[in-house]
């Protein structure tokens, strides 16, 4: 199990859980039609290698992107909490443990 925080929210072993573009797609729509939220978000990928960033969520273009180290369960709910609280603060942190929760 990895020993990192989600969204500063708690301890997650989602990190562990690998996805493709496709199965990422799945678990956005899927959580957005569960929780009510009315939006569309694309889910794309990219070979790009980095040390830090596993994911980025564009707001402008509601496009998250998955880099290779990221991609995972946890990072897609990462990325997915930017949707509703854009940026790191309260919003986005309710947003995460909101997320957390259908996992349980």
């Amino acid at each position: 199990m990895v020993n990192r925080l989600i969204g500063d929210a708690r301890p997650t072993y989602l990190y562990d859980i690998g996805v493709d573009q496709s199965v990422a797609q799945s678990i956005v729509t899927g959580a957005l039609k569960d929780l009510g939220w009315p939006l569309r978000v694309r889910v794309e990928t990219s070979k790009r290698r980095t040390k830090r960033r596993h994911g980025t969520y564009f707001h402008r273009t509601r496009t998250i992107l998955l880099y290779p180290i990221g991609m995972n369960v946890g990072t897609v709910i990462h990325e997915l909490s930017h949707v509703w609280g854009h940026g790191h603060g309260k919003v986005f942190k309710d947003a995460h443990r909101k997320l957390l929760k259908m996992w349980e």
